[in-house]
């Protein structure tokens, strides 16, 4: 089977909750994408997409396994975040729920960023090892005719990992974060005269003990919530708090968007051409 060259990381279906749809039906609706201080109108077919992002090279396995995998979760998700957005969260069943909380859960492990703090992690680990297996017994064969302080430079340098290594990881920290955003309660923040904004990695964490601004919350810390944006108007709240379905001031949305902002890769995107951040 050909390889699928256009694969999103941000959901079409999701990113068309953005979109300003226009009289003209030779024109395809929009939302604004914000990057390096530069707004732009793009189609949800346009943006949050990279060449074979999720094409793997593994023997005989299909190269768009990961690719189809993520295109069935978003066919199943799609009517529960209409339902959602339409009926409200108490109207989905508990299946539904599960399904919500699968796409939410690869939502967050799938994007660009999540990949890079993958290689970071993962690098560090290898480099870790590496060193304290040249201290405790000495070069390594295969830096053998390096000196020492060559390979202190090397593993200071950036690595950049096997991408079929770090799919793999990404996808099991999807399944494994899974009941982290299950268990949580639920339940939508509404605003009617403002916007959420919403990002390339769109399920933001926040932790009122640490700085949310140096520190990236984990979702295994139980002080953890989560946010998610499902529309202009409509944002999703986890906690193991009570929380209770509201309507919040136009402050409050300015926070939130200000905190996806903060924990996006750089690029935002709106149903306004100039949000409230």
């Amino acid at each position: 089977m050909a390889e699928k060259k256009k694969q999103h990381y941000i959901p079409q279906f999701y990113l068309k909750k953005f979109v300003q749809k226009t009289d003209n039906p030779k024109i395809e609706p929009y939302l604004w994408v914000h990057k390096n201080g530069i707004s732009k109108k793009k189609s949800p077919t346009n943006t949050g997409v990279e060449s074979y992002f999720y094409a793997i090279d593994c023997g005989e396995l299909d190269k768009n396994r990961v690719e189809d995998l993520l295109s069935t979760i978003e066919s199943d998700t799609k009517p529960v975040l209409d339902r959602m957005l339409s009926l409200g969260i108490n109207s989905i069943t508990e299946h539904e729920r599960y399904i919500f909380t699968r796409f939410l859960s690869f939502m967050f492990s799938r994007t660009p960023k999540m990949r890079e703090l993958n290689n970071i992690a993962l690098s560090r680990v290898m480099k870790d090892y590496v060193f304290q297996k040249m201290n405790r017994d000495g070069m390594p064969l295969r830096f053998k005719n390096l000196s020492r302080d060559s390979v202190i430079e090397l593993l200071n340098e950036h690595w950049t990992l096997p991408k079929d290594a770090l799919i793999g990881m990404g996808l099991y920290d999807a399944v494994n974060n899974l009941p982290e955003f299950n268990d949580r309660n639920w339940c939508l923040f509404h605003t009617n005269d403002s916007h959420f904004i919403t990002s390339d990695h769109p399920v933001v964490l926040i932790n009122k003990y640490v700085n949310n601004d140096k520190v990236p919350p984990g979702i295994v810390m139980r002080n953890t919530d989560f946010m998610f944006p499902l529309s202009p108007r409509v944002c999703l709240y986890g906690s193991y708090d009570n929380v209770v379905n509201q309507s919040i001031s136009s402050a409050k949305v300015k926070e939130i968007n200000s905190l996806i902002l903060k924990q996006s890769a750089g690029c935002i995107f709106s149903y306004d051409q100039c949000p409230e951040m």
